[in-house]
């Protein structure tokens, strides 16, 4: 059987394993109404959000197919990312920009071309600088306007994966914060001091912030954005917490996605398994406990997608109509294998011994490991 197979999600393959949902697949995407208009709120609220949960839990399919289509609807323009930190990577300008130029082309071909046009030297530009031109006005065929909203995810490798570059991440934070902070970049601050006549002035709106930011993180990594707020205090002020899923929401996801391939019987019979799964694991592990709240009990998105990606692969296998349920205890944990197996399948026997000895506990429990010495354990 097919543990990860690739293909579009559409009505007959509507799980995409542990892979993400992306914003055509909106319809596919279930459970989460209530954190989809919650985040919504966030983006209305202030210039700057910061989605947080721990691993696991689909924040970059909240994203992509939760909250995207919500902004078109709006008229917010997602610019989505992840920063690149290699020693030879673009400024962290740069890859925004680049998106963007990408996002309005796609999107408000009609804005890209005016703007290429009419603001000289963009490319030369810092994205502060594009972004307050008085040249950069973004207007559909209809004459609507859109706002960009830059959504930088998995903003948690700016402190694992950046952490080999001090000079290059203090580098960022000053121009992530001039961005959000809507501060004059020292640069242009300096060109406007001996701007006598005024022309510099003229081509720039200093006092508007016609953009917003949405930065994406796990929770964990809470504490090392909190240096980051003291200087970027808009960082600390508007921020939305992901929980697993209740059994409620997560029986509501499977009957929607799943659609004519499951019964509500079924939806039902999957979550039991997941929350009896889940519960054994809780009673040896009082950090779990925290799943389950106000009486419902908690359910981790990534390992539903799993167990119904795998039962909906043994489905096309057979050739059936529907999900076979009927023996989860059984079935489930040879899912969980198979896809386990699977994923160290061709690497050396040494990744799976540190990823089962330091990684995760005899509870289940994930932990975090410093990424510099990953490669000298793995050797020893």
């Amino acid at each position: 059987m097919d543990t990860n197979p690739l293909h579009r999600i559409d009505a007959e393959h509507p799980w995409p394993w542990l892979d993400v949902f992306p914003e055509y697949a909106e319809t596919f995407f279930n459970g989460r109404d209530e954190d989809k208009q919650a985040l919504l709120r966030c983006v209305f609220a202030a210039p700057v959000t910061v989605l947080f949960g721990k691993s696991g839990l689909g924040k970059s399919s909240l994203l992509q197919a939760g909250l995207f289509p919500l902004l078109r609807k709006e008229r917010l323009l997602p610019v989505y990312l992840r920063l690149s930190h290699g020693e030879h990577a673009p400024s962290v300008s740069e890859q925004i920009t680049r998106q963007f130029h990408a996002q309005l082309q796609a999107s408000l071909p009609r804005a890209y071309t005016r703007i290429a046009k009419d603001i000289q030297n963009t490319a030369n530009e810092t994205l502060w600088m594009q972004l307050h031109h008085a040249e950069m006005d973004l207007r559909d065929d209809s004459d609507r306007r859109w706002t960009p909203i830059f959504i930088l995810d998995q903003f948690e490798e700016i402190f694992t994966l950046g952490a080999a570059n001090p000079q290059r991440q203090k580098q960022i934070r000053h121009e992530l914060g001039d961005l959000i902070e809507n501060r004059i970049p020292k640069v242009l601050a300096e060109q406007l001091h001996v701007d006598t006549d005024g022309k510099l002035y003229e081509q720039f709106n200093l006092d508007t912030q016609h953009y917003r930011f949405l930065f994406s993180l796990r929770e964990d990594y809470l504490p090392d954005l909190e240096e980051w707020a003291d200087r970027i205090p808009r960082l600390g002020s508007n921020r939305y917490r992901l929980l697993p899923m209740t059994d409620t929401q997560a029986i509501d996801a499977v009957i929607k996605t799943g659609g004519k391939l499951v019964t509500p019987d079924d939806a039902q019979n999957i979550v039991q398994y997941l929350t009896h799964t889940q519960t054994n694991i809780e009673q040896n592990s009082p950090i779990l406990q925290v799943h389950r709240r106000r009486g419902h009990a908690r359910v981790e998105p990534a390992l539903l997608s799993l167990i119904c990606s795998g039962l909906n692969a043994e489905r096309l296998e057979t050739k059936k109509t529907k999900l076979k349920t009927g023996n989860l205890a059984k079935e489930g944990g040879l899912i969980v294998e198979r896809f386990y197996d699977a994923a160290f399948s061709g690497l050396p026997e040494s990744v799976r011994d540190f990823v089962e000895q330091c990684l995760i506990t005899t509870d289940g429990v994930r932990l975090p490991y410093p990424a510099r010495s990953i490669e000298t354990v793995m050797v020893n």
